[in-house]
């Protein structure tokens, strides 16, 4: 899992400098996708906690302490959740990590659900990404190089 969470921040993306609220808007989204099936399992928690961990590393602060919220939203909570935390996000490169960040908790227990698909496709255009981008940053997490 260290090897997948390794790939939300790229090189490319090591320049970046994400302030505490885009960190806290980033872990939150991810965390979204955890609560849009509202089943947690262990390894998205895992997951989701080496994700707050990597951030911070990142940024050279304390780790942010992330929760799940599964169980206690629905479907239109998590949406207009989601449109709000988007507000945080100040740049593309925000953006572009939070995609990635919220792809590798949905695939973290190898069973992506069909709300969380649906979730994923939400994403998208809450970030506004073109498609073309979304492929690219699908080949950064990609395990195959």
């Amino acid at each position: 899992m260290n090897d997948v969470l390794s790939r939300v921040i790229t090189p490319r993306e090591r320049g970046v400098l994400l302030d505490r609220a885009e960190r806290a808007a980033i872990v939150e989204i991810a965390s979204l996708v955890i609560a849009c099936d509202r089943r947690v399992q262990p390894v998205e928690l895992e997951t989701l906690k080496g994700l707050a961990a990597l951030l911070a590393a990142h940024a050279g602060e304390p780790t942010l302490a992330p929760t799940a919220t599964a169980g206690s939203m629905n479907r239109d909570q998590v949406d207009a959740r989601l449109r709000d935390l988007v507000l945080s996000l100040r740049t593309l490169e925000a953006r572009r990590i939070a995609y990635k960040a919220a792809r590798v908790v949905a695939t973290s227990d190898r069973d992506e659900a069909d709300e969380e698909f649906e979730f994923d496709l939400e994403l998208i255009d809450a970030l506004d990404l073109p498609q073309a981008e979304v492929e690219r940053l699908l080949g950064d997490l990609s395990t195959h190089p």
